[in-house]
């Protein structure tokens, strides 16, 4: 099995992952990790706004690279989880190196979402509720396809998981999710 994620800030990306990880074996590779390593390299604070700006300019230099580097990590592996595809360019990428991939998409209310990314206490999530609604905004669509565009990410995603309950029923609904990926995987085969 393997799975993409994507998603809106705060609604459970990692949970959704680490839940993967700890229950059912996946192995994990994250974006998020390698770009976060590359901003520190820099000498810059861990902000939403360097993370972005680095991403960013990784994807202009480097196109795809981050992918597949995350794709290549996870070569091999039985069931692995990538995170977290956030650009047009990247989802496309996705579906050409791996056409049976699940793209999964995650998403929350905003206001759930920004507890939980307050509450978090990372230094990119450290903003005010209008900040972190500008920040999203900021991620959500965009003409260039090597930019975040979280918007066209969610609207290719093959199945949405909405974490707006307890972590017990994000639990249950991960369980149904792969119910569903199992049965859209055997589906795929049979074609």
């Amino acid at each position: 099995m393997f799975i993409a994620l994507t998603g809106t800030i705060g609604s459970g990306k990692d949970t959704v992952a680490k839940y993967l990880v700890e229950h059912h074996g996946f192995h994990f590779a994250s974006g998020s990790d390698l770009i976060a390593g590359e901003v520190r390299k820099r000498g810059l604070a861990a902000s939403r706004e360097n993370m972005r700006s680095v991403a960013n300019e990784l994807r202009k230099r480097d196109g795809t690279r981050l992918l597949d580097m995350m794709i290549n990590e996870a070569a091999g592996k039985r069931d692995v989880v990538i995170g977290f595809l956030r650009t047009e360019n990247a989802i496309r990428r996705l579906r050409e190196v791996e056409p049976a991939a699940i793209l999964a998409g995650v998403d929350a209310p905003i206001d759930t979402r920004y507890k939980r990314a307050a509450a978090r206490n990372e230094e990119k999530d450290r903003m005010t509720l209008d900040e972190f609604v500008a920040a999203e905004a900021l991620e959500m669509s965009s003409e260039d396809p090597d930019t975040q565009n979280i918007g066209y990410c969610m609207s290719h995603a093959d199945i949405i998981v909405m974490n707006d309950s307890s972590l017990e029923d994000l639990h249950n609904k991960i369980e149904e999710m792969l119910v569903k990926i199992t049965r859209t995987s055997q589906e795929r085969m049979l074609e």
